[in-house]
């Protein structure tokens, strides 16, 4: 799996958007991944990190995989409050 087009975007004084597109480069359909999502501060330290279950960044209704070379255009909020991040990583975590 591949993130693709990722981006963050400030909703409100705590409260993030996060878009992107989950890409299966494979040659077979693969079962949706669990997403990780981190949150880092300007020296890199981690202020939050949570593993996200497909139901929760792809909805109930999402199917249950991405076709072989397939995409899934994925968007959700996300909340965190105290220190604003410096930077936002997300990764797919395959067979998780």
């Amino acid at each position: 799996f591949s993130i693709d087009g990722f981006q963050l975007k400030l909703q409100s004084l705590d409260r993030y958007e996060i878009d992107f597109t989950l890409e299966n480069n494979g040659t077979e359909a693969e079962s949706l991944p669990q997403v990780s999502v981190t949150f880092n501060d300007e020296k890199g330290i981690v202020l939050l990190r949570r593993i996200l279950k497909p139901g929760e960044y792809a909805g109930r209704s999402a199917q249950d995989e991405i076709p072989a070379n397939g995409a899934l255009p994925v968007r959700f909020t996300f909340g965190l409050a105290g220190d604003r991040p410096a930077s936002c990583e997300v990764k797919a975590l395959p067979g998780a």
